[in-house]
């Protein structure tokens, strides 16, 4: 249980999440913030419990997917997602717009909620049942918010201007080592899925 947890903060990445907020971080109060983070998070962990109490019943019921193909293929869309962080790093970044429950949604989608963290949630629905599969994601999206805004209010509380600089590129770099990571978990979803197929074809 605690694999899954880390593993799914680890795809979700808040060390990325709060450099990606910096913009918005600047403009809006602490309160304002917050409200958009819980927002967002609130979005995301609807769409996080869906997947995993239906994805596999809509991938192999309804879609006629063999589920040890939706893992392999979920393990190379990580694999994608981990090889931009280490390559793009910031620049993987799009600029947010709009009113405070736009930036909910567009903090939500794509940027919680992805090929990779669904692919994730479907595995853990799968893994477990549905109260343990809904308190590990429950628990990992609290992890997630409270450590975005704690590092927030750490940088623009807490922190000099030269202090913060220092800790925007120490952030960049958890970004990019995230992504080694992020691919590992990745490459083993791969494994997993073709050792399930080929034991089941056997």
């Amino acid at each position: 249980m605690l694999q899954f947890i880390i593993s799914f903060l680890v795809l979700l990445n808040p060390f990325a999440l709060f450099v990606y907020l910096n913009p918005i971080a600047k403009d809006l109060n602490r309160k304002d913030f917050l409200t958009v983070l819980i927002k967002a998070g609130g979005l995301s962990l609807i769409l996080f419990l869906v997947s995993a109490l239906f994805g596999r019943i809509i991938f192999e019921k309804i879609l006629l997917i063999d589920f040890s193909s939706f893992k392999i293929f979920g393990g190379v869309v990580i694999i994608a997602y981990a090889l931009i962080f280490i390559i793009q790093g910031k620049k993987s970044f799009f600029t947010l717009k709009g009113t405070l429950d736009d930036l909910a949604a567009e903090i939500a989608l794509p940027f919680m909620v992805g090929a990779a963290t669904i692919s994730l949630c479907i595995i853990i629905g799968n893994r477990f049942n549905s109260l343990v599969a809904s308190g590990i994601i429950i628990t990992t999206m609290i992890i997630h918010v409270g450590l975005v805004f704690l590092l927030t209010i750490l940088k623009y509380t807490f922190f000099k201007e030269r202090l913060r600089v220092a800790f925007d590129k120490t952030m960049g770099m958890f970004l990019r080592l995230n992504g080694f990571i992020v691919g590992a978990i990745g490459s083993n979803l791969v494994i997993s899925g073709i050792r399930e197929f080929f034991s089941v074809s056997l």
